[in-house]
């Protein structure tokens, strides 16, 4: 997820240089003495275009190729779901604009200032949690998660089922989302990008498949070399890398743009905590010889 500092043009992902822009723009919420808030916000929506942070979900060093567990690369919900963001962005890059910002980014002060006596601006915010998981501020930064969406994906649907699987990815990104907000009520920065989603998947990776090996690609001095790490030890190097540089961001963070380092923590807290809730039991697989021994029994 990204966090837009000045203006909107490209946002972070859940790759090596995740960036706050989640941007989220869209009408005004409240009124009197929430004015200068709102015309923050459009300050900030109008340099929107001009510069973004990019950013991804994964530390730079640590590129990751495919996994241990998936039963198949090309998931159907998994697939979907790369295959809606990639159409988006191509859709952003043809008829999109400040516009999109408005109508699509999170913002959170938005969010937290939502005002049910205005039920349609109220409603128009809370759509963004969803809405902003879907916009990207660039080509690497959708490469980026699409990436990490498309290594980890597959083995959680397989877990969870195509219908949940799609449920909690959704259901992670609005915890990431929410995630931001809780960080910076009063920040007008848009926020957007599908990391604090895929987080989540990550997350639900951790718990479902601690024993699983990721392939990656760690630089040498001379060639980039291709090894396989424990999924636990990959996923607790790039939480504890969230974490900290969200912890070193400070209060301010959040508002000055950037990463959207806790989105990330949020995603991954909750992938942790819900998909053991919602994933099948694990078929246990008989060797050959106690095949062989029950069928003499029978």
């Amino acid at each position: 997820m990204i966090v837009s500092s000045r203006s909107w043009s490209g946002e972070g992902s859940i790759s090596p240089d995740l960036t706050t822009h989640r941007d989220g723009i869209g009408k005004n919420c409240g009124s009197g003495t929430d004015r200068q808030p709102r015309a923050s916000t459009r300050r900030v929506l109008s340099r929107s275009l001009a510069s973004i942070a990019g950013g991804s979900i994964a530390p730079a060093p640590m590129i990751p190729l495919g996994d241990s567990e998936a039963a198949r690369r090309l998931s159907p919900v998994n697939s979907i779901l790369i295959a809606a963001n990639l159409a988006i962005f191509g859709l952003q890059l043809r008829w999109g604009g400040p516009w999109l910002l408005s109508s699509f980014a999170l913002v959170p002060e938005r969010v937290s200032h939502a005002q049910w006596s205005q039920p349609g601006i109220a409603l128009a915010a809370l759509v963004t949690l969803v809405s902003s998981l879907f916009i990207h501020a660039g080509l690497a930064h959708l490469l980026g998660n699409m990436l990490y969406l498309w290594v980890f994906g597959p083995a959680v649907e397989g877990r969870l089922g195509h219908a949940r699987f799609l449920i909690f990815y959704l259901a992670a990104g609005v915890c990431a989302c929410l995630a931001t907000v809780a960080m910076a009520p009063l920040s007008p920065v848009p926020v957007i990008g599908a990391s604090g989603a895929i987080a989540g998947v990550l997350g639900g990776y951790f718990v479902l498949y601690p024993g699983g090996r990721i392939g990656t690609v760690l630089p040498t001095p001379i060639i980039l070399r291709r090894v396989e790490v424990p999924a636990i030890v990959y996923l607790l190097i790039w939480f504890g890398l969230q974490l900290y540089f969200g912890i070193s961001s400070g209060a301010s963070g959040p508002l000055r743009g950037g990463v959207a380092w806790w989105a990330h923590v949020g995603g991954f807290l909750f992938g942790i905590a819900a998909a053991p809730l919602v994933a099948n039991p694990v078929k246990l697989r008989r060797s050959p010889a106690k095949r062989r021994a029950i069928r003499r029994r029978q």
